[in-house]
């Protein structure tokens, strides 16, 4: 009778002193007709012992959001541009320019966006130098954020290198190019699939315990460095040989993307709370963007960039390949979107 729904806590934007301490977290105030929650109540199954179906669970804002969506992208972006260069070195393919300024500037820029955004997503900013100042090397978050450290390091010292022998202040050496593309490819490598094993130390969120999941961000990584290599074909001098073999990566790599995603959500899952998450994706709420824009577009893709596969030599080819290289950024954004999102919707209780 005395319960005033703690009205001086709920002013202040805090939770009624009930739900802080119930020691089993079992007590929720709030909206009954929250949108959200009547979305994702519309996609989870009946219970098949009682016939229950579960319509409220204890509030949980998803914390994960557009910030994390977009660090996955910028990351896997950079690391894929920076691997493919370092394979063009290694086989002899000439990419020109591609190589000694925009893969390691895509790897610069795509490290530094990621940084300012897990900086940014942290509750307290101020606390980032704590990763390294304090770090516990049983934490992915750590172990990533070193990840970052080195690759930022390799790009760094790679353009630096790469802007030297564009102007001529330094000789060009195979030596040099062979250390750094040595370095580029475990440097690319963990820094787009470090999140895998991030992702998996959050032990609620099934969806994200995929072992696919190291080799997925990798193979997507591999395709949106390509695309935005393909992008940067159309602007600076590269050789035919060069634009074949970024052509190649991109068709291929799309391709495969779209392979693992049909395995991963046409298969069984290890637990009902990740059979109810992909159900989402590709069923229930998420099922539009899922099929439209992160698997349909990314076919078109792989089918529009397959032209210069042998290098077409033309501008429409060009053209048409880094089309290609701007659609398959949008349809990883699209995935990653619903990958992050639907992890999170499934009641945790």
């Amino acid at each position: 009778a005395k319960c005033n729904f703690c009205a001086h806590r709920i002013d202040q934007d805090k939770e009624p002193a009930c739900v802080v301490v119930c020691p089993t977290h079992s007590i929720w105030v709030g909206d009954l007709d929250d949108p959200h929650r009547a979305a994702v109540a519309a996609d989870l199954p009946v219970d098949p012992v009682s016939g229950a179906k579960t319509t409220l669970d204890i509030p949980h804002t998803r914390p994960w959001g557009w910030r994390v969506i977009t660090y996955l992208w910028a990351k896997g972006l950079g690391g894929g541009a920076l691997m493919i260069a370092s394979l063009g070195i290694l086989l002899g393919v000439d990419l020109g320019v591609l190589t000694t300024i925009v893969a390691p500037a895509l790897g610069v820029a795509g490290t530094a966006v990621t940084g300012a955004l897990l900086v940014w997503d942290l509750k307290r900013p101020e606390r980032f130098l704590y990763i390294l100042l304090k770090s516990n090397f049983g934490s992915w978050l750590v172990l990533g954020a070193y990840a970052l450290a080195a690759h930022a390091a390799v790009s760094g010292v790679w353009l630096l290198y790469g802007i030297g022998v564009e102007t001529g202040l330094l000789t060009a050496s195979e030596v040099v190019w062979t250390i750094l593309a040595v370095l580029g490819i475990p440097a690319g490598v963990m820094v787009a699939g470090y999140t895998a094993f991030l992702f998996g130390q959050a032990e609620g969120r099934d969806l994200w315990q995929s072992p696919l999941l190291f080799w997925h961000l990798n193979v997507a990584a591999v395709m949106v460095g390509a695309g935005a290599l393909a992008v940067a074909a159309l602007i600076v001098n590269t050789t035919a040989d060069g634009a074949a073999f970024v052509a190649r990566f991109l068709a291929a790599a799309a391709v495969l993307h779209v392979l693992m995603l049909l395995l991963e959500y046409g298969g069984r899952h290890a637990s009902r709370a990740a059979a109810v998450a992909a159900h989402m994706i590709t069923h229930g709420r998420y099922a539009i963007p899922f099929w439209t824009l992160g698997v349909a577009l990314a076919v078109v893709a792989a089918a529009v960039a397959f032209p210069g596969w042998n290098g077409g030599g033309t501008v429409l080819v060009a053209v048409a390949v880094a089309v290609a290289g701007v659609a398959v950024q949008v349809a990883l954004l699209a995935y990653e979107t619903v990958f992050v999102r639907a992890g999170q919707d499934v009641p945790l209780s």
